[in-house]
């Protein structure tokens, strides 16, 4: 007897989708305020331990010094951009050989480099849904050597999704609020209503 796998297919609909659900399938109705997400994401940053320098005009992750230089706050175009960019170098911040030693490439356009971008933008994605956060993300100048990695590849999408969620997984395990903390912000919020 041997085991063959099998592919199926399911429909899977958003519980804002569904009429009439329980109140334990529904959960609370309302998503979170966009400023208090921020701030969660934010506090989820820092709690990491990460250093952060806030100077200049472009956004790193500097593996021999160990910093995150970020541009300030205000050069951004909006709330959008600043946190998908600081998630996204977060993110690469987590491959340091002392923390989760994913290899970064050694210059733009090389297939490692083009990798751990992937791993970055996806993890960036992934954190950011995780606290409620719209982000824009910067995908464009990076697409040509993703699709060579991905052409090289055919598991590479699957390896990079993992390493995104193993970083995601090592961000959040530092973080100090719980999520009772959430809901009692969020019945406060309510309550003023």
């Amino acid at each position: 007897m041997r085991k063959i796998p099998q592919t199926r297919a399911y429909s899977v609909f958003n519980v804002d989708q569904c009429d009439g659900l329980p109140e334990t399938l529904a959960g609370p109705s309302g998503t979170i305020p966009e400023s208090v997400a921020q701030d969660q994401l934010m506090r989820c940053i820092v709690a990491t331990g990460a250093k952060i320098e806030y100077r200049g005009n472009k956004a790193a992750y500097l593996p021999n010094r160990d910093i995150i230089v970020m541009p300030p706050y205000e050069t951004f175009k909006d709330a959008e951009g600043f946190f998908g960019t600081l998630s996204h170098e977060t993110v690469h911040w987590t491959g340091a050989k002392e923390r989760l030693s994913r290899e970064f490439g050694k210059r733009f356009g090389d297939e490692k480099y083009a990798a751990e971008e992937l791993v970055a933008e996806l993890g960036a994605a992934y954190l950011c849904a995780t606290h409620g956060v719209p982000a824009t993300f910067r995908s464009a100048q990076y697409i040509a050597s993703w699709i060579k990695v991905l052409e090289n590849d055919s598991r590479a999408i699957f390896t990079a999704a993992s390493y995104a969620s193993q970083a995601v997984t090592f961000i959040r395990s530092t973080e100090q609020s719980d999520v009772d903390e959430l809901e009692e912000e969020l019945d406060r919020l309510e309550a003023a209503e």
